[in-house]
């Protein structure tokens, strides 16, 4: 009988479970890499108190989530110390602006804050009840 005659049966299956292996373990694609690292930013600059015309250096690493509720954890230091917080963001897009909306807690007070991403710069006001307010404006590093 002839290896290849037409009355022995084709076995397809390894064909099959190859192409299904090869697909598996094929590259992905770069939009699904590019999606992944836009998941989380890291944005750097200045705050500022108004109150008391204070400042310092503000970190914030941003988690971009599906949907509009993103988290952010800022890190800094005021008068000398470090001190670090994190809050839930409300996302919202107006054009080429992602407005930001937040509410956190530093030392038990209340802040409520609002702001926008536009390109690499995001820039927010902040407010507590006690009148601590002023600003902050970082720009993207990774």
């Amino acid at each position: 009988m002839k290896r290849n005659s037409p009355t022995r049966p084709v076995l397809r299956r390894p064909l099959l479970l190859t192409a299904l292996t090869v697909a598996l373990l094929a590259p992905v694609p770069a939009q699904r890499v590019e999606a992944a690292a836009a998941a989380a930013k890291v944005y750097s600059g200045n705050w500022n108190n108004r109150k008391y015309k204070t400042d310092g250096p503000l970190t914030c690493n941003l988690t971009i989530a599906p949907g509009n509720q993103w988290q952010a954890t800022f890190t800094g230091k005021g008068l000398g110390k470090p001190f670090t917080y994190r809050t839930r963001l409300t996302a919202t897009t107006a054009g080429n602006r992602t407005n930001l909306r937040g509410v956190s807690s530093v030392d038990g007070e209340r802040y409520d804050w609002a702001g926008y991403i536009s390109g690499v710069n995001m820039v927010c006001s902040y407010r507590s009840a006690s009148g601590n307010n002023g600003t902050f404006q970082l720009r993207q590093t990774r």
